[in-house]
């Protein structure tokens, strides 16, 4: 275990430290509360030095500093170059498929041209052919795009719904730094009122369906009256965490600034796989056969069938594969970063000394997540993308559904994701603060949430269910609004109804996707001021009393006894922790 650096009051004032009464009195309560549960007994009153400096995390000095604010070491360069060979390979092989890409592509979405069988022979295609032939049929292209109004009008209302998102993911970060406590009960209390007002509009149509609301309504009811003690601490957590939100102004900033180079980058590699997509030629059908009556090409089945098809070049099977991955890999190296420059900045402003806020802290943060540590991001980011790819080799096995075993081992494999997920996110943090590699970082942080009882798998699954609550609820109501809206400007017209819903639906997943994201930022500021505050109760020490006064009250694992026969157990951490 690392010598503890805690320093008393008297102590602190003769270091230059604030002794102030108020924060005195802060560390005597958390301090008696961590009495309590076992993990801290000290006949003193303690008050962390200030923790930022540039040593790493493991060093026995005493000026050891927990956040390492650099310089850095550079870890896990090989990933990183991995991922920027992997980028430049797939960038390359978009440019050479779109230097060499066939005008023939095109042609195989006109059924007139794919019904012809001359224009398949086995000898090939002539290109000036094709090309005159993409040109004959521009206006009739153009003429199945004839519902101008609605894509204009949809446009428009997805547009509003996306800036009217973002100001409403601004002002729910804003109310859970001033005011937790009535956004945590209003999103209970909403749920009941919409469905509610759900019922009320059922019943004019079905009995089932206002029942079935009501009985949501009912639910949700019954939640909040079981969880009034648990929501109070959701909101305790959201306050003392979004405090750290409120130093770092600029998060949002990032995070959209992220986004928006994760979607440049996206696309162009999106371009890159459809260029190598257009590298081939055009060939007759196999097992097809031309009938003068129809016109067209039939199968053995004597069913309508196109005469030529696409068959492209030998090295486009490969590049696709090849660069699908890289656009996983890319996806989930966006989100890292943005994990790791909010772990850097939120821990900086934790371990700041008391009343400071230092400068520069996201910055810095995204230096190291740029330099020294981009391959720590990409090995982080590269367990994700061989996760989400099994994942989804796993869930698309869905032929045995009626074997009890293949159910229960995709469940268990579902368990196993979920927690490499969870383990890889606290590393990432872990190693922002600290500047270890990626192994180190998930040894080590994974080690002291063992040492101390706390969850090593997640912070607290309430947290979560609270804001994704709130987002989903908000995107269901500015989905209903828009719907009726759109329907009202064009109910004269048959497809009024299916108009509307289309609008609605796409106006509600944006409007989700924006809230999700501003809640999936809350939600990694928490976790960091758990990680640190987990080191902190790692060495016996006190940096931000207002936070271990909060987070000591999680439910936790129990203070580990010995029995009289000799072996160890969890000793029950007391109801409040329930």
């Amino acid at each position: 275990r690392p010598t503890v650096h805690t320093r008393t009051l008297s102590q602190a004032a003769s270091a230059g430290l604030p002794n102030n009464p108020q924060r005195s009195l802060q560390v005597h309560t958390v301090m008696k509360k961590h009495e309590e549960y076992g993990y801290l007994a000290s006949e003193e009153d303690h008050v962390s030095a200030p923790l930022v400096g540039n040593r790493e995390y493991g060093n026995t000095d005493l000026q050891t500093s927990l956040y390492n604010d650099g310089p850095r070491v550079t870890r896990d360069l090989p990933f990183g170059v991995a991922y920027v060979l992997m980028l430049l390979f797939t960038l390359v092989g978009g440019v050479y498929g779109y230097a060499n890409m066939s005008s023939s592509f095109f042609s195989i979405y006109d059924t007139e041209f794919t019904s012809d069988p001359n224009n398949c022979p086995a000898g090939g295609v002539d290109p000036r052919r094709l090309m005159e032939t993409n040109h004959e049929d521009d206006d009739a292209f153009a003429a199945t795009f004839s519902s101008v109004h609605f894509l204009r009008r949809g446009a428009v209302m997805m547009a509003v719904s996306a800036v009217g998102s973002f100001a409403v993911g601004f002002g729910l970060l804003a109310l859970l730094v001033s005011h937790a406590g009535a956004v945590v009960k209003s999103a209970f209390l909403t749920n009941v009122a919409v469905n509610l007002a759900c019922a009320a509009a059922a019943s004019l149509a079905s009995a089932y369906a206002a029942f079935f609301y009501l009985a949501l309504a009912a639910l949700w009811a019954v939640l909040y009256w079981m969880w009034q003690c648990r929501l109070e601490l959701v909101a305790r957590l959201f306050t003392v965490s979004a405090t750290g939100f409120k130093a770092n102004p600029h998060l949002v900033t990032l995070c959209v600034g992220l986004k928006l180079a994760a979607a440049v980058m996206l696309t162009t590699i999106v371009a890159c796989l459809f260029t190598s997509v257009t590298n081939g030629k055009v060939v007759p059908m196999d097992e097809v056969n031309y009938s003068p009556e129809l016109k067209s090409c039939v199968d053995a089945d004597l069913q309508t069938t196109p005469c030529c098809g696409w068959k492209a070049d030998g090295w486009v099977s490969g590049y696709l594969a090849f660069a699908a991955v890289t656009f996983m890999w890319t996806a989930m190296t966006v989100f890292e970063m943005r994990t790791f420059a909010i772990s850097g900045a939120i821990a900086k402003w934790y371990f700041a000394p008391a009343g400071t806020v230092p400068a520069g802290s996201l910055s810095t943060a995204l230096g190291h997540a740029a330099g020294k540590q981009f391959g720590t991001v990409c090995f982080a980011s590269l367990v994700l993308t061989i996760v989400q790819t099994l994942r989804s080799m796993a869930r698309k096995d869905r032929d045995h559904r009626g074997n009890i075993a293949m159910w229960l081992l995709q469940c268990v494999l579902e368990c196993v994701f979920s927690l490499i997920e969870y383990l890889t996110n606290f590393a990432t943090i872990f190693a922002a603060i600290t500047g270890l590699g990626f192994c180190e970082a998930g040894k080590e942080v994974t080690s002291i949430l063992k040492r101390n009882f706390l969850s090593s798998y997640a912070v607290w699954w309430m947290p979560a269910f609270v804001l994704n609550s709130i987002a989903l609820t908000a995107a269901l109501g500015w989905g209903m609004v828009t719907g009726v809206i759109f329907y009202l400007e064009v109910s004269h017209k048959e497809t009024a109804a299916h108009q509307a819903f289309a609008v609605g639906a796409a106006c509600f997943l944006v409007v989700l996707l924006v809230l999700l994201f501003f809640s999936a930022i809350m939600l990694d500021v928490l976790r960091v001021v758990y990680i640190c505050y987990a080191m902190d109760k790692d060495r016996s020490s006190i940096t931000r009393p207002e936070v271990h006064e909060v987070y000591v009250l999680l439910p936790v694992q129990g203070a580990a006894v010995q029995n009289p026969s000799g072996d160890y157990a969890y000793a029950n951490p007391g109801s409040q922790h329930a």
